[in-house]
């Protein structure tokens, strides 16, 4: 596990009760974890080409997997900054008012 990845995350969280660090924490290992299956993923061929026939393509098993990591890379990352700007509701920072606006941005989508 990349222990420069999960210190930086969990340095963003030091300011939240211990009772949701509990729950925070284990979430942080399991977002560097997916980072690092998602580097690993972005490494191999996402598209098998028939010899024969180059029109012909299938997604491998590689870019399936690609494909839901990242799915739950980015709903862990949501839940993640959810907590982080409710715990930070009193706190205005550059980066909770840049997340803000962030999220109403994209909160239609």
């Amino acid at each position: 596990m990349n222990k420069d990845r999960k210190e930086e995350l969990i340095g963003c969280f030091e300011g939240i009760d211990d009772n949701a660090k509990m729950i925070i924490y284990p979430l942080i290992d399991n977002v560097v974890f997916i980072e690092q299956q998602l580097d690993d993923l972005k490494k191999l061929p996402f598209v098998n080409i028939n010899p024969k026939n180059s029109m012909q393509q299938k997604p491998t098993t590689a870019s399936k997997m690609f494909k839901e990591l990242n799915q739950q890379y980015n709903n862990s990352i949501k839940i993640l900054i959810s907590v982080l700007l409710k715990t930070g509701e009193d706190d205005t920072s550059p980066l909770r008012d840049f997340m803000s606006i962030i999220k109403e941005k994209y909160a239609n989508d």
